[in-house]
C-alpha cells in the first residue's frame, strides 16, 4: 500500500492541456451560443409585448409591425427593420381570431465551416376586434 502512494504523481501536462482545450471549446461555444438564445427569447417578449397593447393600436398590419420593431428595440433586438421585418411576419386569422406569426432563421459563425443556427418560429394570438 505504501509503495502505491509513492508512485501517486498527479496530473501530467498532456492531461492539462486536453482539459484546457475542452474548457475553450466550452467557452467558445457559450460565448456564440448566448447572443443567438437571448435574442430568441427577447423576440418572444417583444411579441407578447404586442399582444398586450390595446386593440386600437395594433388592427392592422403594419401598426402591428411597427409596435413589434419598437419592443425589439426595447428588448434590444436591432436586426429588423421596416424593411425586413415584413418577411418575418404575417398577421392572419384562423377560427376569428387574429395570429401572428414570426419566422425567422439566424446563424451565427462557430469556427471553420462549422455554424449554430437557431429557428424562431412563433405565433401568439392578438385577442380582440373579432
Amino acid at each position: 500500500m505504501k509503495n502505491l502512494l509513492k508512485h501517486q504523481e498527479g496530473m501530467s501536462f498532456l492531461g492539462i492541456i486536453i482539459i484546457l482545450g475542452m474548457l475553450g471549446c466550452f467557452f467558445l461555444f457559450g460565448l456564440r451560443a448566448f447572443p443567438l438564445y437571448t435574442e430568441h427569447f427577447a423576440i418572444k417578449q417583444a411579441m407578447k409585448g404586442v399582444a398586450a397593447q390595446p386593440y386600437k393600436s395594433r388592427n392592422s398590419i403594419s401598426k402591428v409591425r411597427k409596435l413589434l420593431l419598437k419592443n425589439l428595440d426595447i428588448n434590444s433586438v436591432y436586426s429588423f427593420n421596416q424593411k425586413n421585418i415584413k418577411k418575418v411576419t404575417t398577421l392572419k386569422k384562423k377560427k376569428g381570431k387574429r395570429i401572428l406569426y414570426f419566422k425567422n432563421t439566424k446563424r451565427e459563425h462557430l469556427f471553420g465551416d462549422l455554424y449554430l443556427s437557431i429557428v424562431t418560429d412563433e405565433s401568439i394570438e392578438l385577442p380582440g376586434g373579432k
